[in-house]
């Protein structure tokens, strides 16, 4: 499966076959489908793979062995970086006093302009939000009490509603 360049008496591994690269696509696309991942993101995974392999393919004694644990990883990854995603669109949607889905994407549109407005203090409040920060965190950021914070996520709540 590898590709050999003799010279002279010793023979060394130039590059993978295109056999053995066709095998390690498969193992890839099979672990990242064995997440739970879509067709198109596990094929991602398998092109991540594939290119983190040509890097260090040299260095892998057994390339389907690193090939399945850096699939494994990439997956893993993706998809807790899709989980916190809908969780930052949730947490918008619950600072929203109405459905961000009504009439199409004007009310999010609303919203980003609505931030816009804010004074910086208050948009580096409202990212904290969006990040799923508790009250203590952002407290602890901010260098107050938590019942302060509480109070100042109360009126930027008030004022988002306003603008909106």
């Amino acid at each position: 499966m590898w590709r050999r360049e003799s010279d002279g008496a010793e023979s060394s591994v130039s590059e993978p076959t295109d056999d053995l690269l066709r095998h390690l696509t498969s193992i890839a696309l099979a672990e990242g489908s064995r997440t739970g991942l879509q067709r198109h993101d596990a094929e991602d995974i398998a092109q991540m793979s594939l290119m983190r392999f040509r890097k260090f393919w040299k260095s892998s004694k057994e390339p389907q062995a690193y090939i399945r644990v850096v699939a494994r990883r990439l997956s893993r990854e993706l998809f807790r970086s899709q989980a916190k995603a809908a969780q930052r669109l949730e947490r918008l949607r619950a600072l929203s006093p109405t459905p961000l889905s009504q009439s199409g994407g004007d009310r999010l549109w609303g919203l980003r302009f609505a931030v816009r407005k804010l004074e910086p203090p208050e948009r580096e409040l409202f990212q904290m939000l969006a990040e799923g920060l508790s009250g203590h965190e952002i407290a602890w950021q901010l260098g107050c009490r938590e019942g302060a914070a509480r109070v100042r996520v109360h009126r930027l709540r008030q004022k988002l509603r306003l603008l909106l």
